[in-house]
């Protein structure tokens, strides 16, 4: 039986989807809204749950990126203002994982 994944190494895959090609202002618009609400209540949950600081902290700079990226896609006027966007938030999320494995959260 394959272990389920977690909420962070699910959006590591789909980031990775996201990002492999340019996407049009438009259509990463609709990414973000089509995503972005589901992942933060994902995240939002962990932190409730979570007793741990660091673990909330790790959580919360995925959230901040998520957020940046709901505040700022209505003004996105060129592929590389999206993909600047999806590229930080896939960094954000591959070291959000590091940091979580390090620190054995």
């Amino acid at each position: 039986m394959e272990k389920e994944l977690s909420v962070l190494e699910r959006m590591n895959k789909w980031i990775h989807e996201i990002t492999w090609e340019y996407r049009t202002p438009s259509e990463s618009y609709q990414i973000v809204c089509d995503n972005y609400y589901d992942f933060k209540s994902e995240l939002l949950t962990i932190i409730q749950k979570s007793k741990k600081e660091e673990e909330k902290q790790i959580y919360q700079s995925v959230i901040d990126v998520l957020d940046n990226g709901t505040n700022t896609c209505h003004n996105w006027c060129c592929d590389e203002d999206c993909m600047d966007h999806f590229q930080s938030l896939s960094s954000r999320i591959r070291i959000a994982l590091t940091e979580l494995e390090d620190d054995e959260l």
